[in-house]
């Protein structure tokens, strides 16, 4: 739950009922590698904080091919933000990729802390941003040549912890490429 709040602080000043009031609402679960938060054609019922962890959003085709959107690495939120907002199912899978410590809250326990709260509100629009910028990253990525985009990926991320395929995936390129940089680097 710290971590939440520290995050919640880095991007505007928190005050105490505010604080208190997540308190009484978040829930804090621990997840293993390989779990799933969200799976094709459900609507996501619950906001993730990734308080420590590694964890994927992807796209599986019907072809069979797995295609990596996101990566979240902690503190960060974790979730499909068109499905959740729009009440709609979910096209993606949310996966956990290591043992992670996360903390929740569902769609109508937000729902009513932000009609109560404007600072709530005002967070809301600031998290929103954050989180856009961070699924942009991999739009950003793919205007680098590959030994850019991996160098600056494994900055940003924990390489070694994470697939060569779905690297791959993310960063648009075979994963024999990545596992030549890999090496290289």
């Amino acid at each position: 739950m710290n971590a939440f709040i520290d995050y919640l602080h880095s991007l505007s000043e928190v005050d105490q009922l505010l604080i208190g009031k997540l308190e009484l609402i978040i829930r804090r679960e621990g997840f293993l590698a390989g779990d799933y938060l969200l799976r094709p054609g459900k609507i996501p019922s619950r906001i993730y904080f990734l308080e420590q962890g590694l964890a994927k959003a992807f796209y599986a085709h019907a072809d069979g091919r797995i295609e990596v959107r996101q990566f979240f690495k902690s503190p960060c939120l974790v979730w499909d933000a068109q499905a959740f907002l729009s009440r709609k199912p979910s096209q993606l899978s949310l996966q956990i990729i290591t043992t992670s410590q996360l903390s929740s809250l569902s769609f109508g326990e937000l729902q009513t802390l932000l009609q109560q709260s404007s600072q709530a509100l005002r967070i809301a629009r600031l998290v929103l941003a954050d989180c856009m910028q961070q699924r942009d990253l991999r739009s950003f990525l793919s205007g680098l040549p590959l030994p850019e985009r991996y160098r600056y990926f494994c900055q940003r991320f924990p390489c070694h912890q994470l697939a060569v395929q779905d690297i791959a995936s993310y960063l648009y390129a075979y994963p024999t490429s990545i596992s030549r940089l890999r090496r290289r680097l």
